[in-house]
């Protein structure tokens, strides 16, 4: 991070952080759609990530802090103000990659090493609340 700015350095940080909290829901539609909600306008960074990991798949990110999607139709991407369509159904029933981020949670997890201070320390309220896998720990 040689070069940057403070304000560059957070906002690089934070992008870094939500490249690994986003997570998706697959919807009726055959897009897959994620809510974040970062401190710093980290969006564009995020979607270039998801863009170049994820080239076939449709998605909307939408970052409900500054009320903007990023759109990606396979090829391309573009930011834009936000809609409500953008976001899966409230009370969506749970999906198939809701179960796989929760059977990966559990396989790794150690019972011996359960932390849940530490955890509510580097995950604050604001991030697990959209993390599937935390889903029964998110009103803690």
């Amino acid at each position: 991070m040689r070069g940057l700015l403070r304000g560059e350095m957070d906002v690089a940080r934070d992008a870094h952080r939500w490249c690994g909290l986003v997570r998706f829901h697959a919807c009726d539609d055959g897009i897959l759609r994620a809510r974040i909600a970062p401190e710093q306008e980290v969006l564009d960074a995020i979607a270039l990530h998801f863009a170049g990991r994820m080239r076939g798949e449709r998605w909307i990110i939408v970052d409900a802090t500054h009320e903007k999607s990023a759109v990606f139709d396979g090829r391309h991407y573009e930011i834009r103000a936000a809609v409500p369509g953008d976001l899966p159904p409230a009370g969506a029933a749970p999906d198939m990659i809701e179960g796989l981020w929760q059977t990966y949670f559990r396989t790794i997890a150690i019972p011996e090493r359960h932390n849940p201070a530490l955890q509510r320390r580097c995950l604050p309220r604001k991030v697990r609340q959209d993390l599937v896998e935390l889903a029964g720990e998110n009103a803690h």
